[in-house]
């Protein structure tokens, strides 16, 4: 029977060199009390030390101080080893892997979910080709990000089966869990009605109990009344110990959204002014005319009827555009963590949606988008070499991580990546006279000979004849056999000055370039 004590209580239980495997993404599903309790335990006691985390999400917000990362990450020492998805949003931990303090690796999204769930099996690794040619492929980088994890155990290896390449991954052996649910019952059972999704939550608890480990779950309540079966996704049987957090929030600043956990729906006129208060609630966050234009050529990408996938920032941006042009119920849109149609929040509300049609866990998530389900995913890039390979997951001393990038761009025919042509804050642009200025330059070159880390592989993209297109707010590119292809340009561009000079190398030119249309540039938001 599942017992029911303070966070302080319960991390007490984790020994040093523990395990850790925790739930969630950013705020939604946040186990918050349990982990801040643990970093203040660490603080005051320097116990326990030396673990390793798991974690297939984001665990924090990009910023340092929100949410996890105020006290459960900022302390080294803390932990020895990261397997995470997604790094940046840690960015106190992220900052130790870049100083080499810890060991860090980092796995695809869809991989992570899918070892929780072999792990509840007790089945010892899982076989994919997901991640093949790719930083996380061991002839490569081994998911490692430092030289700590490459004097760890690799996390994978390649096998051969009928004549195919494909990687096996070693499923983890977790010691304690950390979880965040809605309601448990009086014989521990755990309900997540109130939760924007489940991420990991029944995967990563039967993966616990099945090594021997603790599984301790937060909740917002305790009920004296039984709860209704199909409501119950956590068995009381794998549940050991129970906190409760009165103030649990479903994500950001939302307690009881009814178009979040389901119960509700936002019309139409109430979405955007929603986002506008969700994008608000980071300082900084502002529209940018530079995005808006990559989103608006690429949602012209987009047909009637397609199930897409969104990455975080600029792609989330179509999201945006969709619902403006009430156009949001003709595609469906997807979130890794288990969502399915409605509208994605962007960040600081990743992980949930309003409106969604479907919410299921991550695992079977990623079974749908490994399966070849999508008609098109839009994701970011932070590089892009001439052969049309990828980099997101590290560029310098600045570790991101891929998420479920690696998933999602191996598994769909469509592939668009959104990204300005140089990077830098500081670029400024114009629209006068039907032409695009660029009054000041971006600061470092997007379109390199070389990614630092392949997170996307052009050569494998040609060989599995995938359609692929890189957008920019200056240009348009597709992937040929014989490598990039440059086939529009924005009207008042010099395609010398503005583009070719800008790059590392220079692309194949299509013989009769395209001027963008002036939609994608003549609207309000440049103000």
């Amino acid at each position: 029977m599942a017992k029911i004590i303070s966070a302080e209580e319960a991390v007490r239980i984790v020994k040093d060199g523990d395990v850790l495997a925790v739930n969630g993404v950013a705020t939604v599903c946040n186990p918050d009390l349990l982990c801040q309790a643990l970093g203040k335990r660490y603080q005051d006691t320097k116990t326990p030390s030396g673990l390793t985390l798991w974690g297939a999400t984001a665990l924090g917000l990009s910023k340092k101080g929100a949410f996890a990362d105020s006290l459960f990450l900022d302390n080294e020492g803390l932990f020895k080893k990261a397997v995470l998805g997604q790094v940046n949003s840690t960015p106190t931990l992220a900052q130790m892997i870049s100083e080499n303090k810890i060991a860090g690796f980092n796995l695809p999204q869809g991989v992570v979910s899918h070892l929780y769930r072999a792990a509840a099996g007790k089945q010892p690794a899982i076989i994919s080709g997901i991640g093949l040619n790719t930083s996380v492929d061991p002839r490569l980088d081994g998911a490692c990000l430092n030289e700590k994890a490459r004097n760890e155990p690799p996390l994978s290896q390649v096998v051969n089966i009928a004549e195919k390449e494909y990687l096996q991954f070693f499923t983890p052996k977790i010691d304690v869990a950390f979880i965040a649910g809605s309601i448990a019952d009086e014989k521990g059972n755990i309900s997540f009605e109130n939760e924007a999704a489940f991420v990991d939550a029944i995967a990563i608890a039967l993966a616990t109990k099945a090594n021997g480990g603790i599984v301790c779950i937060q909740v917002e309540q305790i009920s004296d009344k039984r709860l209704h079966p199909k409501l119950v996704k956590i068995p009381g049987k794998a549940v050991d110990y129970i906190i409760v957090n009165p103030n649990q929030l479903q994500c950001v600043f939302e307690k009881n959204q009814p178009a979040i956990n389901g119960d509700g729906i936002l019309y139409s006129e109430e979405i955007v002014p929603y986002i506008e208060r969700m994008v608000s609630f980071i300082p900084g966050n502002k529209k940018r005319y530079d995005q808006y234009i990559i989103a608006r050529r690429a949602y012209k990408e987009i047909n009637k009827g397609d199930i897409i996938n969104l990455g975080v920032g600029i792609p989330g941006l179509i999201a945006t555009i969709a619902t403006e042009c009430g156009d949001w119920e003709d595609i469906t849109l997807t979130n890794e963590v288990g969502l399915i149609g409605g509208i994605p929040l962007p960040r600081p509300g990743f992980g949930a949606s309003l409106n969604a049609e479907m919410i299921t866990e991550m695992p079977i998530m990623f079974d749908f988008y490994d399966g070849g389900n999508l008609d098109g995913v839009y994701v970011g890039a932070a590089q892009v070499s001439s052969e049309g390979n990828v980099g997101v997951s590290k560029v310098g001393s600045v570790i991101i991580g891929v998420g479920g990038f690696i998933n999602l761009t191996q598994s769909s025919h469509k592939v668009v990546f959104m990204t300005n042509f140089m990077d830098g804050k500081n670029m400024e642009l114009k629209f006068e006279e039907n032409k695009l200025r660029i009054i000041q330059e971006g600061t470092n070159r997007k379109f390199v000979n070389k990614v630092e880390q392949i997170s996307f592989s052009g050569d494998g993209a040609i060989e599995n004849n995938q359609d692929i297109t890189y957008i920019t707010e200056r240009c348009v590119f597709k992937l040929t056999p014989e490598g990039l292809l440059l086939t529009e340009v924005a009207p008042g561009i010099d395609i010398e000055r503005d583009i070719l000079a800008n790059m590392d190398f220079v692309p194949l030119i299509t013989e009769n370039v395209k001027i963008m249309d002036h939609e994608f540039f003549d609207f309000k938001i440049q103000n």
